[in-house]
């Protein structure tokens, strides 16, 4: 086989065959790119057959929960409690368990080289709620607010696969369950409003009061270096922003924002752009422009009312070229 059209700038990609119930998966290290790369298919049955059982409080099956592999296989437990993963080719499996009223479990199950077949039970604690209300600056609720939550426990593949979220109603009201034990983070957005999150260490409450602050704005002027002149036509973007940056500036956030891209038309090369962000973060801008080269910046700090002339963007231009 031969494939084209990936991101050259992945470390590493992920490759997967199937035929009948046989299935391999390789995960390949882009560099240096091995010359030829071969995927095996498990013989027999097709690779490792994985059941278990998802039991509740007082040893109850769970019936209806979600068994998750990092490879992106999935199975449903049936009234029993029951699940299978029929074709699983991975030696080391990781499994993330999550069922509405359960508090998610992550299980690394023991599979020994020289077996086929894996038995295993796995427990679900009663998950907690929270519940309340989202409100602007003003104190009046904001409808449809994106409310997500994570735990210091989940790794960033959890956080993604897990889709923890919910959204606050017409009254601005929410209510999150299944959470887990212990301190959980919960993070709030909305369009026009400044991203927020609040660290909530008391659980099972339905008095929380998420408060949400004005969104940044950002502006600036775009001129050519040599000659001093604006230039009138151009692109903006902002971000997407390393999860490094984000975890600094926005105290753990848990999702990659994607980027903003503006076309900008202006005679006298100004702009600006809002962003759901609180005020005094940093965030990534890159500036485009027909014949002249990119201008790129790490980390430019947002704010509520900036003037252009406080980011004035040379840029060089490419003669042509």
């Amino acid at each position: 086989f031969e494939l084209g059209g990936q991101d050259p700038h992945a470390e590493q990609v992920t490759l997967s065959t199937e035929k009948g119930e046989a299935r391999a998966i390789a995960e390949v290290m882009t560099t240096p790119l091995p010359a030829d790369i071969e995927l095996r298919l498990g013989s027999g049955s097709g690779g490792r057959r994985l059941t278990g059982t998802v039991m509740g409080a007082h040893g109850r099956p769970v019936w209806g929960a979600r068994i998750l592999t990092h490879q992106g296989e999935e199975a449903y437990s049936d009234e029993d409690g029951h699940f299978l993963l029929a074709s699983t080719s991975a030696r080391r499996l990781r499994l993330w368990v999550t069922k509405a009223g359960f508090a998610p479990a992550k299980i690394t199950p023991a599979m020994a080289d020289g077996r086929t077949s894996f038995d295993i039970r796995i427990q679900l604690e009663a998950g907690h709620h929270v519940g309340g209300v989202v409100v602007d600056a003003q104190g009046s609720p904001v409808p449809w607010a994106t409310i997500r939550w994570h735990s210091p426990s989940l790794s960033l593949v959890e956080k993604f696969e897990m889709e923890l979220e919910t959204h606050s109603g017409l009254d601005g009201r929410f209510s999150i369950d299944g959470l887990p034990s212990g301190v959980v983070s919960l993070q709030v957005q909305s369009s026009g409003h400044g991203m927020q999150e609040q660290a909530v260490t008391e659980l099972d409450r339905d008095d929380l009061v998420l408060r949400m602050g004005p969104a940044s704005w950002m502006a600036g002027r775009v001129i050519d270096a040599a000659t001093g002149l604006p230039i009138p036509s151009f692109v903006v973007q902002v971000g997407p922003m390393a999860m490094d940056m984000t975890d600094a500036q926005q105290g753990g956030v848990f999702f990659p924002p994607s980027a903003i891209t503006r076309s900008i038309a202006s005679l006298d090369g100004a702009w600006s752009l809002g962003i759901d962000l609180v005020p005094g973060s940093f965030v990534p801008v890159t500036v485009k422009a027909g014949d002249h080269a990119p201008a790129e910046f790490e980390a430019v700090q947002t704010t509520i009312k900036p003037e252009a002339d406080a980011f004035v963007v040379r840029m060089t231009s490419l003669g042509g070229r």
